[in-house]
This record gives structure tokens, sequence and C-alpha cells, in this order.
């Protein structure tokens, strides 16, 4: 029996293709291990999407290459999008690395066999269980993302998505609907479908827009209790999607709209096909049609001929909105991306104090949201015990993400993580809650 340690850094979406790839691996003699020093393989799955992704996926590569020599490592796998993008330099500057696998499906396929040419007797074990959606999942059981689409058609000027990924390409409804069905049964309560751009599903496959049926379809499924989206692209917004949202009681109410500026010069220059009326629109008609309704964005700070009054305009139109939550990111200059080759680029020290300027505003907004909520009583999804402290559980709302957003501090009463229980919140923080369980 190999042991196996990995590691997948970057976003929800590359996770599932991690998850896919462990599920590949373990149809073999394979024991996952949390220690990199006792792994015979170490697994590293990258990103490639900002500067700052790329110094961290290189830096854990070379941190972990070390186990080659220090620990008992015999293969060295590095996956994701940092292959897609530098493959070639990757394999001159880091010999270490003895599989390189990128983003294509037929390369993620690849990965036990590519062992199996290194390693002794590392042949499938056909007598095991297949796993639900073929995957092995790391997140907690009782929550899982589903990966609706890949790629991205949109040709947003600062991202190399669709250079890493290809254009966009739906999953079929009836496959989606099948593993939604599959992670119910392993014990999945929330379902989190993510992709590139959730709102544009469909369009490849069926020649309209189909993020509202499929929802519907997935509603169908007894065992889960909700269900979220998140990346959904203003633009393609429809009633459809908005009425399905406020029909079905198991989608949660809540949105993950990236509006990215709230100026329509920047917008314009980003290539977003949008104007900010366009944008504060959509979020007036979610909130008539979908009363308590929890918003989250993100914004891009000091993109390139990003003026003093853009900024101004953007900081004011936050305070506009009063999104429920919101994520303020330096432009990273990609040199990959078509907005390199924009002038007027912003200081990066001005672009950073920028994105803490705007999450010292959105600090305040928050508090506010958040006030507005205390001595009501919402349903929770429990995750164990408190980051914080371990006298107080941690859970989620509905209108609470994982990873992303806050969350419901629990200081009485007894249940499990997985367990929905009712909260009657008595304390506003700026990002979490905290209350006591009271009876359904």
């Amino acid at each position: 029996m190999y042991t196996l340690y990995t590691i997948s850094l970057g976003c929800s979406k590359n996770l599932v293709d991690t998850e896919r790839m462990l599920a590949r691996l373990l149809r073999r003699p394979v024991d996952p291990v949390d220690d990199p020093a006792a792994a015979d393989i170490i697994f590293i799955n990258t990103c490639g999407f900002i500067l700052d992704a790329k110094d961290e996926s290189i830096s854990t590569i070379v941190e972990h290459s070390q186990f080659k020599q220090d620990g008992r490592c015999q293969v060295l796998i590095v996956a994701g999008c940092l292959v897609t993008l530098y493959e070639q330099q990757l394999r001159q500057e880091l010999p270490e690395v003895d599989i390189f696998i990128d983003t294509k499906e037929s390369s993620m396929e690849s990965i036990g066999d590519q062992l199996s040419r290194r390693l002794v007797n590392f042949t499938p074990q056909d007598h095991l269980e297949a796993l639900p959606g073929e995957r092995l999942l790391t997140t907690p059981s009782y929550m899982a993302y589903l990966k609706i689409a890949e790629g991205c058609s949109n040709t947003c000027t600062y991202c190399v998505i669709p250079r890493i990924r290809g254009p966009y390409q739906s999953v079929p409804q009836e496959k989606l609907v099948s593993e939604a069905r599959e992670l119910a049964a392993s014990g999945v309560r929330e379902l989190v479908l993510i992709s590139q751009d959730s709102t544009e599903y469909g369009l490849d496959l069926y020649g309209k827009r189909s993020l509202a049926p499929l929802l519907a379809e997935l509603a169908k499924i007894e065992n889960l209790h909700w269900i979220r989206v998140l990346y959904t692209y203003p633009n393609h917004f429809d009633d459809e999607l908005i009425e399905t949202i406020a029909r079905e009681p198991k989608i949660c109410k809540y949105v993950d709209i990236p509006f990215q500026h709230m100026s329509n010069s920047v917008l314009k220059r980003m290539n977003r096909h949008i104007r900010v009326e366009q944008m504060e629109n959509l979020v007036q008609r979610l909130r008539q049609r979908i009363p308590g309704i929890a918003i989250r964005t993100t914004m891009l700070t000091g993109f390139p001929g990003e003026t003093e009054a853009d900024f101004q305009a953007l900081l004011e139109g936050v305070e506009r909105v009063e999104f429920d939550h919101l994520g303020a990111f330096a432009y990273s200059d990609e040199e990959l991306a078509a907005s390199h080759k924009l002038p007027g680029k912003v200081n990066p020290d001005t672009a950073r104090e920028r994105a803490e300027a705007l999450m010292e505003l959105q600090h305040s907004i928050s508090l506010r949201r958040n006030e507005q909520r205390v001595d009501q009583t919402f349903e929770v999804l429990v995750e164990g015990i408190s980051q914080e402290t371990e006298l107080l559980l941690q859970g989620r709302a509905s209108f609470q993400a994982p990873e992303v957003d806050g969350h419901i501090l629990i200081n009485d009463g007894t249940a499990h993580p997985g367990d929905f229980v009712m909260v009657r919140i008595e304390q506003a923080l700026p990002y979490d809650l905290v209350g006591g369980m009271v009876d359904s």
C-alpha cells in the first residue's frame, strides 16, 4: 500500500478537480495521510489565476519537493492551472517534479496510469465501490460542490480563465442530477453549484440559459436540504431564475454576483458589457421579489485607468447598494491577460490601499446588515466546534456561504456537524452573529 498526501490550492472549482483525481488514485492501492513526510506520493493541484496564486503554487511545490530527499516521497505530481499556462517552463525549472497534469479532462483521467508506470503493483482494485460522482469528497460530509460547467466564454480583460480552461462547456443536466442524487444519498445536505459563470449554464447545450430548470430538478432530490448558487454573472440573471430562487424553498435566498466595479468607465475597460445602472436595477429586482435575500459581490481596485473619481464612484456605489457580503481585491497585472496592455497602470500600493479602504467601508455596512438580524431566528447548519473557542459551536445560516462569509456562533445548545438547528440571534458582529438554539 502506498501513501498519498494532497494539497489543493485556489478556488472550489479546482477543489472538485482534485476530488476527481483523488477518486481515480484511490481505485488503486493508496492510503491518504496527513503528513507529507510520510507520503510515497505527493500531489499538488495548483492555481494560476493571479500573481499571488502563482507565487503560492511555486513555493508550495518547492517546499514539498524537499520530501524527495528528507521524506519517503517517490513521486511528486503537480497538476492544475499553473501547468496549463507554464508546463514547459515548469519542466525546465522544477526537475524534481515527476508528473505534470494540465486541466484537460483526458490528462486528469491519465493520472493513475502515469503513476502505474513509476510504482510497482500500482494497479486498479476493481472490487472497490464507486464513489459518488467519481469523487473523493474533501469537504465536510454534509456539503459538496457541484461543478456545472467548465471554462468560460466571457472576455473580461483582466481574466486568463478562458486561456486556461477553454470556452464554456456545460455539463448535461441529467449527469448533474445523477451526481447530485449520489451525493445526497451519501449524506450531503448542502449542495453548492459552481462554475466560472453559473448563469451561462446550458446555452451551449440547449440553445438557452438553463440554470433555472436545473435548479428546479435538483430541488426535487429528497435528501438535499440547501441548494446554493455561486458565481452568477449579472448580465445573464433573468426573471425565470429570480422566480425559481423565490419559489423553491430548498434554494438558499443568497446570490453571489461579482460586479467588479461601480464605475461605468472602468466596467467598459474590463469588457464587462454592463452598466452600473443595470446592476443596481438587478439588485432592486432581487430584493423586491425575494425579501431578505443576501447578496455577495467582489470588487477589483486599481484596474488600469482607474482614477480617483472612479474609485470614489466605487465607494459611493457600494454605500448605496449595501451588499451583505463583499470581497475586495487589488488588481493583479497578469502578463497573459488583455488588461496587461492597457495604459494608465495604477501603482500597486495605491491599488492595495484602495482595496483596504473599500473593505473598511464594507466592515461598517456588514455590521449594519447584521444588526438587522438581531432578535430574529434562523435555521443554521452546524459545522462543529468554533474556530474561535471550544466553548462555542459554529454554523452557517442560508445567507452565509462556506469559506467566504461569516459564521453563526452558537452559545447555547448541543448539536452535531451536519445538523440543522434553529438559532435566535442575540449579538451582531461585522461578519459573524452570536445566538443560542431554540426549539423549532
